[in-house]
């Protein structure tokens, strides 16, 4: 890790060679997720080619799709922010910043980040209205203090470009850096001079060296996967399944080749059915491999393994089970299921490691992207003390359970209506209060309708009855 901003000072290699072993992970995992295990595996792209020089045949993308899934259960369904003070205006205000900045959206980016590499980045500044944005782990390289590593104290956002792409450099290498740190951005550029840090051309890149933000904390918001007391980084979901995704592959593009093979079987015959072709070339026209056989000759035989493809796909079944057992997904969450598919508390039961492992991943997205919040009012000059996060599972909801079990509930006294209809509906304070008026109008409306039928059906001596009931039933001890 880097432990001082010297370490990227003129002179100096670039990246640090601290840090090629994360980026050297990341690339891995990058090649994961977008399904180019060739680029990984090269050992088992040889074991594969055999004398026929073919690739590797069938590659499943399970990376991918965990880390969609992980960012889906976190983000699908869009989490639901309370700002307090909870007035009209700063409701109007954080929404519309949500909003403007596509906030949510990058927040699935980061999740997908957290997800394959460990690590996702946030990155706030100030453009009139409060801006946010995903940045890829690759470019960030924190500096951390010597005596405690997960105490990190700046930034740095750094990436090469190529100088005649953006600047009149011709075609050298440009290091552009940000380093962040509490209170302050500095702008850096440097010449890159064969892997390290040349001189400095800030001026020449950047129209100012530093911004003072005017707020006490770096504006970079890592989130972690989990990880442990010895590292600043977060550990990827990929590197612990690796072995089973290289074996699970190698099985499948081995028993496609055996399957390939025998479904275009070889021929033999006389040698009267070749036919010449427009090379003078006597060839086949059934377009399998043909062996002329004069009378008497053997027939060619492959030598063949006599046990069945069960072996092979018993083991890839096995694989499969600890591959959902040790990434903490269960098959119901990618459409497997035995029987009809279940809901309610049915389904949590099958769901006990992943709805785990999505809290555990709220529990670092919670106080990061409350924070970063509070700091992005701060920076627009806003009123806000407090943010909240009612964070969804992402899992689907029974109503009718829901509804029922609400009902009793209130029915017992154990929660108010309040408290019922926000939990059901999901309801901010302003919107809530408008249903509450709404329900005990029609309540009232229902009263009023109840009276006047009893009014003219039984007389007055009925509503003095009825008036003497309470609405939860009781008498009024008053009349």
């Amino acid at each position: 890790m880097i432990t001082s901003l010297d370490s990227i000072r003129q002179g100096q290699s670039f990246p640090p060679f601290s840090e090629m072993p994360r980026l050297d992970r990341y690339r891995v995992n990058k090649q994961l997720f977008d399904n180019k295990p060739q680029a990984v595996w090269v050992d088992l792209v040889r074991r594969l080619e055999g004398d026929q020089g073919a690739s590797l045949l069938l590659a499943l993308n399970y990376p991918q799709r965990i880390s969609k899934l992980w960012a889906d259960m976190l983000f699908g369904e869009t989490p639901r922010i309370t700002v307090y003070p909870e007035t009209p205006e700063n409701n109007t205000d954080i929404a519309q910043m949500l909003l403007a900045s596509d906030f949510w959206n990058v927040s699935y980016q980061v999740a997908l980040d957290v997800s394959r590499y460990g690590t996702g980045i946030y990155k706030l500044w100030l453009d009139g209205t409060p801006k946010f944005q995903a940045i890829p782990p690759h470019m960030w390289f924190p500096v951390v203090n010597p005596n405690d590593i997960n105490s990190v104290y700046a930034h740095i956002i750094a990436w090469i470009s190529k100088g005649g792409e953006l600047y009149s450099y011709g075609s050298d290498e440009v290091l552009l850096m940000e380093i962040h740190t509490a209170g302050k951005i500095e702008y850096r550029a440097h010449k890159m001079q064969g892997g390290f840090i040349g001189e400095d051309i800030t001026e020449l890149v950047f129209d100012k060296r530093e911004e003072e933000t005017g707020v006490d904390i770096p504006l970079i918001f890592p989130v972690h996967n989990i990880n442990a007391s010895d590292t600043p980084i977060g550990q990827d979901d990929y590197e612990a399944i690796e072995p089973i995704l290289y074996e699970l592959d190698q099985r499948l593009s081995q028993i496609s080749r055996i399957l390939n093979k025998h479904s275009d079987p070889h021929m033999a015959g006389p040698e009267t059915a070749l036919e010449q072709d427009e090379m003078g070339r006597y060839v086949f026209r059934g377009g399998a491999k043909y062996f002329p056989l004069e009378p008497g000759d053997p027939i060619p035989q492959y030598i063949t393994w006599d046990g069945q493809l069960r072996a092979a796909f018993d083991e890839i079944q096995f694989l499969v089970e600890q591959l959902f057992v040790i990434s903490e997904v269960s098959p119901v969450l990618f459409g497997i299921t035995q029987g009809s598919l279940r809901t309610g508390a049915g389904l949590r039961k099958e769901l006990i490691a992943p709805i785990s492992k999505s809290n555990r991943l709220r529990m670092r997205f919670d106080p990061v992207i409350r924070n970063m919040l509070l700091t992005a009012g701060t920076l627009w000059k806003k009123d806000w003390k407090e943010i909240n996060i009612s964070w969804q599972e992402g899992l689907p909801v029974n109503d009718l359970e829901q509804a029922q079990i609400y009902t009793m509930l209130y029915n017992a006294g154990l929660v108010s209506q309040e408290t019922a209809v926000k939990k059901l509906f999901a309801l901010d304070s302003q919107t809530l209060n408008e249903e509450l008026s709404r329900i005990n109008e029609n309540a009232t409306v229902k009263n009023e309708k109840t009276k006047t039928l009893v009014d003219n059906k039984y007389g007055v001596a009925a509503e003095s009855s009825l008036n003497a009931i309470q609405g939860d039933g009781t008498l009024n001890k008053e009349l």
